[in-house]
């Protein structure tokens, strides 16, 4: 997935929450994927694990 399809998913899972656009999506995953770039893989993997057990448990909470 490169970093335009990946804004434009973002811009639609936001659900119109705040009005913001895939240009201002892409700004900030730039400044994010940065930030993850600098982290150790070990806290990375974490954060990752965290998210993913958090929105499987939205998931199955909205189902």
């Amino acid at each position: 997935m490169n970093e335009n399809d990946l804004a434009v998913k973002i811009t639609l899972l936001e659900g119109k929450k705040i009005s913001i656009n895939v240009a201002q999506v892409k700004e900030l995953l730039k400044i994010i994927l940065l930030e993850l770039a600098l982290m150790e893989e070990s806290e990375l993997l974490n954060l990752l694990r965290k998210h993913r057990e958090r929105f499987i448990k939205f998931i199955e909470e909205e189902g």
